[in-house]
């Protein structure tokens, strides 16, 4: 019985050291495994946290993307503007130039008629002139007979 016994203590010694090499084998398995949950859980939150980056980003394009939509709109509304004033100033730059050329026009017939002017003033100086000395003509010839008639008063006295 002893031997028995003895053996089966050396049994139950080899399976407690079995137990205990398969308890280790399983508390490091266990921990491997809670390590690579922590490991995957990390991962995780790293993904949430760039699915969240990557949202933001993709709210900031679509903000960008109206406001860049309103910056055109803007912009096509301006120059819609720009068109109208270039078109004003088209329309003004015409009757401005018709303007001008009227007035060139006018210019020009008061220029026609200044010369006109002048050439009459000439030719009525030229007449005046001629009238002038043919009038100190007759005037020479009536001193000269008023001399000749004071003449004559004299004789008769």
């Amino acid at each position: 019985l002893q031997i028995k016994l003895k053996e089966s203590e050396n049994q139950i010694n080899e399976l407690e050291k079995v137990i205990n090499f398969k308890e280790h084998k399983l508390i490091n398995e266990k921990q491997q495994l809670e390590n690579e949950k922590q490991q995957l859980e990390n991962e995780k939150q790293q993904l949430a946290n760039e699915i969240q980056l990557i949202t933001k980003k993709i709210e900031n394009a679509e903000n960008l993307e109206n406001e860049i939509l309103q910056l055109r709109n803007e912009v096509d509304s301006k120059q819609k503007s720009v068109d109208q004033v270039n078109s004003q100033l088209a329309t003004q730059q015409q009757e401005f130039e018709k303007l001008i050329e009227q007035s060139n026009e006018k210019q020009n017939e008061k220029q026609m008629q200044i010369e006109q002017l002048v050439i009459e003033k000439m030719q009525l100086q030229a007449q005046i002139q001629v009238q002038r000395s043919v009038t100190t003509d007759d005037d020479n010839n009536d001193n000269d007979n008023n001399n000749n008639d004071d003449d004559d008063d004299n004789n008769n006295d």
